[in-house]
């Protein structure tokens, strides 16, 4: 966040303001940006030639790739602004494919700063807000109308993310705590992480296999904590302005 533009093959993708996500493709040849010029961009290799723009009516936020299907030319993007929307786009061509929220919808009432694509529907999406909630959307349903609100956070949700088996969401919030959704029991909160004293910007899931990296929380107090049977569940340690490391579960 800051730069205005984002540098490959000693090449800028530039916008007009600063540039707040770049994401690689899977596939590797393209580059997707958003930027608070409130466009998005999508940058097709060698010569990073622009594939197409889309536009919202406000800063967009973050932008990503859906995950499914196999098929690349079916694929998706997602992207979330400060105008209270999320927008769908038809990732070959830019299209415009559906709006979640906006005025006279159930949707957000603040800028909305991430979203997520579930890793085994890609039909469901997750987007967290400044109005202090997260809200999963299916984009086959009415786009003014969340299937669910998450609303236990009591300050702004910075990041919301599914899990690899797409059961599992991860909250983190400026409230200083992560919380974890079971999709399975209709999104009831499983637990609450707590232990930072500041803001947690991000919060993602890992795999066992990478349970003893440094970078990760205890591995004995997450079984302890019953999370075995979480599939293949550890958490991230929650980074945040103070401290790396989780100090209680409830």
């Amino acid at each position: 966040m800051g730069n205005t533009a984002v540098w490959a093959s000693r090449m800028a993708l530039r916008h007009n303001s600063a540039v707040n996500m770049a994401r690689w493709s899977e596939w590797g040849a393209r580059v997707l940006t958003c930027s608070m010029d409130h466009t998005a961009i999508l940058w097709d290799q060698p010569v990073w030639k622009r594939l197409w723009q889309v536009t919202h009516e406000g800063p967009i936020w973050s932008a990503s790739f859906s995950k499914l299907p196999e098929d690349e030319a079916q694929r998706s993007v997602l992207t979330t602004s400060a105008d209270s929307t999320a927008k769908i786009w038809d990732q070959p061509t830019g299209h415009w494919l559906t709006t979640l929220g906006g005025p006279g919808s159930q949707g957000h009432t603040g800028h909305v700063v991430r979203g997520d694509w579930n890793a085994k529907d890609n039909n469901i999406v997750v987007t967290c807000s400044m109005d202090r909630t997260a809200r999963i959307w299916d984009r086959r349903e009415d786009g003014h109308r969340p299937t669910n609100t998450l609303e236990h956070h009591t300050a702004c949700v910075w990041s919301a993310k599914w899990d690899r088996q797409g059961e599992l969401l991860l909250t983190c919030s400026h409230d200083m705590t992560a919380r974890i959704y079971d999709r399975r029991c209709g999104y009831k909160q499983k637990h609450t992480l707590i232990g930072h004293r500041g803001m947690i910007w991000y919060a993602d899931f890992a795999d066992f296999s990478s349970a003893q990296d440094a970078d990760f929380a205890d591995f004995e107090r997450a079984q302890e904590a019953d999370f075995a049977d979480f599939f293949e569940l550890c958490y991230h340690v929650l980074r945040g302005p103070h401290g790396a490391h989780l100090g209680h579960l409830h």
